[in-house]
């Protein structure tokens, strides 16, 4: 019957909810738990993970998304949020999961004749900066936003990220906002060098799949 298809604003809602919902942690997969605690525990407002697809920027963020203490926002990005209007209904999306409260802040986003930069992105950026809880807002494939317009939102919102709290970003390309915050000291980046892996790490691969390898087979592996 018609009761099998939901209908188009709950299907929205099932979309939303997804792309708002950390991923289920992978099997298989090498733990960082060294990169997880050298971030949070940076006073860097902003984490950049920034590397070619397969490098397990990803998996990093669902790891740390697992072990976090604070509050986690959790945003999957795809090319349909290429829009300053959508990017910033979804991030105050993700803001008043953790946040409650603030759901007048997601009707403010998409107002009819909002400017976005002049009115609704310095809005969601002043709630951030008044968080009355610490949080960590993850966006994962950040590469899908190309646009400028995007670009000088994203600048807006982390603006508002407080102290205690932090922004953490997953890329395949160079992050826009990072020259701004490099020059400011503000900005922790993880590059693929940081990511590629190491002899502990194919030990740690093949453990899982119970096989144990000599450091020597290991660090065939990793070559």
């Amino acid at each position: 019957g018609p009761e099998a298809f939901p209908s188009a604003p709950d299907f929205g809602r099932l979309l939303l909810d997804a792309k708002l919902s950390v991923p289920q942690p992978g099997r298989g997969v090498v733990e960082r738990p060294e990169l997880i605690r050298a971030a949070r525990s940076s006073d860097c407002r902003v984490v950049a993970v920034t590397a070619p697809a397969g490098y397990g920027k990803s998996t990093l963020l669902v790891q740390w998304a697992v072990a976090e203490d604070r509050r986690v926002a959790w945003v999957s990005l795809d090319r349909l949020d290429d829009d300053p209007a959508a990017l910033l209904t979804l991030l105050a999306s993700a803001y008043a999961q953790v946040s409650p409260g603030n759901s007048d802040l997601i009707a403010a986003m998409s107002g009819l004749g909002v400017s976005v930069l002049g009115r609704a992105a310095p809005r969601l950026a002043s709630a951030l900066r008044t968080s009355p809880v610490p949080f960590v807002l993850m966006l994962d494939d950040l590469h899908e936003l190309q646009s400028p317009a995007c670009h000088d939102v994203l600048g807006l919102v982390i603006s508002g990220i407080p102290r205690g709290s932090q922004l953490v970003a997953a890329s395949r390309s160079e992050q826009p906002h990072l020259p701004r915050l490099r020059a400011s000291g503000d900005a922790l980046e993880y590059l693929a060098s940081d990511l590629a892996l190491d002899a502990a790490g194919a030990e740690q691969i093949f453990a899982q799949a119970r096989v144990s390898l000599t450091p020597d087979l290991a660090a065939a592996v990793t070559e």
